[in-house]
């Protein structure tokens, strides 16, 4: 029975990482595509939608957060700037519905369930996209910077067709950059299709245009694990630590190298303390399964796998 549960578990665990991981980048969303729906409802119980001729603002907030609160008030403030448009407030299922101030006039969902989050790519709050009247990506804006209120400005006056500032709604980005997350998208597009080997040389071109873009050094990182390559994986995951200690993806990504080049007990440590402390522990589950499977420590490897299962259907990674 044991063995059954234990199979049962490797599979669909595997099954759902299989599947978890393109996601990621196939909702990575950029200006001109086509915006998901919002599968959730206001405070009234009724349906948020975008599109309709009327350009939307979705601020996505996390209720407590000082960072979505700073966002929700520098929206508040720019009111003759989104003049026309809609705003709409999408809190995230990890704090409560948040408090509103008085001048933002907005429609607020809590997305408890965290579809719209996933449908649209966001991991981080506070993010704001601008959708157009025709329901297609205007821009994506990352946090508050100094530069916001100009950027989203720019967002509102392309999406309404009136003349904008190009350098604006592009946060600026050098070429470098541009060239960066071209090859990291094409990276990730691979390795969804199962071309690790490619993959991994357009990830390693991502992180060389911009070596600062630390989304391209831990997809290095998990191609080098894919190939077999562990020993520069390990070294990989250890130098993006000393640049950004505590980093939670690296931490499991070095726990994983360790395993595979038979640091066991250190490993074993890292990941553990993934379980407990990384809001996306998947991984760090998986592999001590897989770890304990190979040391015929059947109950714990099956715990493991439905740890990492339970924790992808709570919408975790």
């Amino acid at each position: 029975m044991v063995h059954g549960n234990l199979r049962f578990c490797v599979a669909v665990a595997a099954l759902l990482l299989l599947v978890a991981t393109p996601a990621t980048a196939r909702f990575r969303l950029h200006r001109g595509d086509v915006a998901p729906a919002i599968p959730v409802a206001d405070t009234d119980g009724q349906p948020v939608t975008t599109g309709g001729a009327t350009t939307s603002v979705l601020l996505f907030v996390r209720g407590g957060q000082a960072r979505s609160d700073h966002l929700l008030t520098a929206v508040a403030a720019l009111k003759e700037t989104r003049r026309g448009t809609r705003t709409v407030v999408v809190a995230s299922p990890r704090g409560p519905v948040p408090a509103l101030p008085a001048e933002l006039s907005a429609v607020v969902a809590h997305d408890a369930q965290g579809a719209t989050f996933k449908a649209y790519g966001v991991v981080m709050t506070p993010t704001t996209v601008v959708v157009d009247g025709a329901g297609k990506v205007v821009a994506v804006i990352a946090g508050v910077g100094q530069d916001f209120g100009g950027r989203l400005g720019a967002a509102l006056d392309a999406a309404a067709g009136r003349p904008y500032n190009e350098v604006l709604l592009t946060g600026g980005e050098s070429p470098a950059a541009a060239q960066a997350r071209g090859e990291l998208e094409r990276a990730r597009l691979l390795a969804a299709d199962g071309k690790s080997e490619e993959a991994l040389a357009a990830a390693k071109a991502a992180a060389a245009a911009a070596p600062g873009e630390i989304a391209a050094r831990l997809l290095v990182g998990e191609l080098l694990l894919a190939t077999g390559a562990s020993g520069e994986a390990r070294a990989d995951f250890e130098q993006i630590l000393k640049d950004h200690p505590r980093q939670p993806q690296a931490e499991i990504g070095l726990g994983r190298a360790l395993l595979a080049t038979g640091e066991e007990k250190r490993a074993v440590e890292l990941l553990k303390k993934a379980t407990r402390t990384n809001p996306n522990p998947v991984r760090a589950h998986y592999a001590l399964g897989r770890y304990y499977e190979g040391q015929s420590r059947w109950d714990e490897a099956v715990a493991e796998y439905r740890a990492a299962v339970a924790k992808l259907k709570e919408g975790r990674r």
